[in-house]
């Protein structure tokens, strides 16, 4: 890993004037996946996405905001709470947002992360969703979100899927990036296979499977896997599924979209275990947004 002209410790060397030309350059080049990967570093952008950092223990390396910024209760409070926690921060000019900014607009805050390591193997959990060659960063995106909120314990992204810390599959998650663990750049093959070994059943969504999600009885411990929105599962999972599973289509849509498809399997099975758990599981962490 390059060495990072923002890493220093114990202190920033942040000038009074703002970033210095190296320190720039090196948070312009975070918008790229070549940036990201070789300084280990990432980008979140707006109000939502910084709050959800601190407020699940994920501190930044550097908070930047606006004066204009500032003057959201939403982004002051972030800011504060970053200043408190001892967070590095620093105040930029609108156009200096903008340049480092992924959106057209951008809402005068954003802050660097630290990558966190890939996991080798299955973490601690009942319930896991595989993505094969998923590459459209919104139906990543939002199948994180669904997943965290539908109970799932991580989410991993197979080699040949859309950058994980694409600025759009970061929005798209509305902060459950930094909820539930997510593994990106897994082999399949072996990843599969420490699964099954794990006692985990591999449930595969597949368009022309015979059996409908509704018929499936959602084991305790399960994997749902989904695929590449053109060319589906590869073979060398769908050789390993337990099971193959669809969701029916009965109007006159080609076909469904995956994210949709994800997030009606996993609250079938949701249901399922809520039912199997009785009344005290009914519960739940928060109210939709």
């Amino acid at each position: 890993m390059k060495k990072y002209p923002l890493d220093t410790n114990p202190a920033f060397p942040l000038r009074s004037a703002g970033l210095s030309a190296s320190q720039l350059k090196a948070l312009r080049s975070l918008k790229l996946k070549k940036g990201r990967s070789e300084q280990g570093r990432f980008l979140i952008e707006g109000a939502h996405l910084c709050a959800e950092a601190l407020q699940s223990g994920h501190h930044p390396l550097l908070l930047l905001y606006t004066r204009s910024g500032f003057l959201s209760q939403e982004i002051k409070s972030t800011v504060v709470r970053a200043q408190k926690s001892g967070i590095p921060n620093l105040r930029i000019s609108d156009s200096t947002m903008k340049s480092l900014a992924d959106a057209r607009t951008p809402q005068g805050i954003m802050a660097v992360m630290i990558k966190p390591a890939s996991a080798d193997a299955p973490g601690p959990g009942n319930i896991f969703v595989l993505l094969d060659q998923v590459r459209d960063p919104g139906n990543v995106g939002t199948i994180i979100r669904t997943a965290d909120a539908a109970g799932a314990d991580g989410v991993y992204l197979t080699a040949g899927s859309v950058d994980l810390y694409n600025p759009k599959v970061l929005r798209s998650t509305q902060g459950s990036i930094f909820h539930i663990p997510v593994t990106a750049e897994v082999n399949p093959a072996s990843r599969v296979d420490a699964f099954k070994k794990g006692g985990y059943q591999m449930l595969v969504a597949e368009p022309r499977a015979g059996r409908c999600y509704t018929q499936v009885r959602y084991p305790d411990r399960f994997v749902l896997v989904a695929g590449n929105e053109t060319h589906g599962v590869c073979q060398e999972i769908i050789g390993r599924a337990d099971q193959l599973i669809r969701v029916p289509i009965r109007g006159r849509a080609e076909s469904l979209n995956v994210a949709m498809a994800c997030g009606v399997i996993l609250y079938e099975a949701l249901r399922q275990r809520t039912e199997r758990a009785g009344p005290k599981a009914t519960g739940s962490r928060r109210q939709p947004s």
